[in-house]
């Protein structure tokens, strides 16, 4: 059926296009902070449909850029989800400003917006929310805006996983309708990639004169105002960027049409379930996570694990709750009732392979191999 031995959960996709365009790259006089990353950060924005763009190392230093920004304090309190890469809040940890988390929709992994609470920020402190797109399914922002009722309020959307994605009103993530930033990774297993890569997109321009301060150590005029540090990518980064953006909506056409090709092989296997399907033709499918009563077929989460792992089928657990990292972590006797949507989520989520040279003969073949480990 094929040839391929292991399918990781997630792979990078390299072709000579973004080959050449790297070397090249590397060729022209200035190999960083070159006219290359401006041209990237250029082209992310019109693809979101926003005015500005700032490009980072990576979505972790993106993030912590627009905390800071933002002018995050430790008088302030960050409110997101619990479903999410621990680099959601560093920087926000990282300046002791206090982290709230608001339940999840297990279905979705999303925030359940239904349940959204918006405590009172503490005297000459302000709210930051930060909803997270999971998997790249947008979250309604729309009705997340709704729930929100400080209009002094900041919120940074963390699209890190959602690069290509739209909202239900077809406008793209990223455009900032419902935002004052919005930030996306490149790494490897995104959508698209400059190897390891950040960028946040924002309508504001002094949010974007910020930013662009916070990436270069706070300087301003060759002094530094306020120390942050050196977070600028390369120009061969961009470079792998710009290529990989000339082939976004083929990427994303190819990652949903996997999609459906699991949802039909996968539908009648017992104790396996999928998310809704409502976001597939939106959704930017940078995870593929099914739902497996563990329970029920008698097998722990890591037992099934090893067992696709031994026949060439790799997979991944996402998130860890962020309240059981320690420096964020509450007591475990709370956990059922702060988090009840979390914790019916965790236990059975499993992602499998996704990525845009998966060919639908490997597709079945990692189906079958899946539907025979679960048997």
């Amino acid at each position: 059926m094929t040839t391929q031995k292991f399918f990781p959960y997630a792979q990078q996709w390299i072709d000579e296009t973004d080959i050449a365009a790297v070397s090249a790259a590397l060729q022209e006089p200035l190999i960083t902070r070159g006219p290359k990353v401006e041209e990237w950060e250029v082209a992310i924005a019109k693809e979101c449909q926003a005015l500005y763009a700032v490009a980072f190392s990576s979505a972790t230093a993106a993030l912590h850029g627009a905390y800071w920004a933002a002018g995050v304090t430790p008088f302030d309190r960050i409110i997101t989800s619990p479903n999410t890469f621990i680099g959601t809040v560093a920087g926000a940890l990282t300046v002791g400003a206090e982290v709230d988390l608001a339940d999840i929709d297990p279905q979705t992994g999303n925030l359940d917006v239904d349940r959204m609470l918006t405590p009172r920020p503490r005297t000459k402190g302000k709210l930051v929310f930060v909803p997270v797109h999971f998997r790249g399914d947008p979250l309604d922002m729309h009705r997340f805006s709704q729930t929100i009722i400080d209009p002094n309020a900041v919120v940074i959307e963390d699209a890190s996983q959602a690069f290509g994605a739209t909202y239900t009103n077809q406008k793209k993530v990223g455009c900032c309708q419902y935002s004052d930033m919005t930030v996306f990774s490149f790494h490897p297993i995104k959508t698209i990639t400059t190897g390891e890569g950040g960028m946040v997109v924002t309508n504001d321009l002094n949010y974007c004169k910020q930013l662009r301060l916070f990436r270069n150590n706070g300087l301003e005029d060759g002094l530094v105002k306020k120390a942050s540090g050196n977070y600028h990518i390369t120009s061969f980064a961009a470079a792998l960027g710009l290529s990989q953006l000339e082939r976004l909506e083929a990427i994303l056409r190819k990652r949903r049409s996997l999609i459906r090709l699991y949802r039909k092989l996968l539908a009648s296997i017992p104790h396996l379930t999928l998310s809704p399907e409502e976001s597939d033709e939106r959704s930017s499918h940078n995870l593929f996570v099914v739902h497996i009563d563990f329970s029920a077929i008698g097998k722990s989460r890591e037992e099934v694990r090893q067992a696709l792992f031994d026949q060439g089928v790799g997979t991944q657990v996402h998130h860890t709750p962020l309240y059981h990292h320690p420096a964020l972590k509450k007591s475990k006797a709370s956990w059922d009732t702060l988090y009840p949507g979390m914790e019916s989520y965790y236990p059975k989520a499993l992602s499998l392979p996704l990525y845009p040279h998966l060919s639908e003969a490997h597709v079945k073949k990692i189906a079958a191999v899946v539907a025979q480990v679960l048997a």
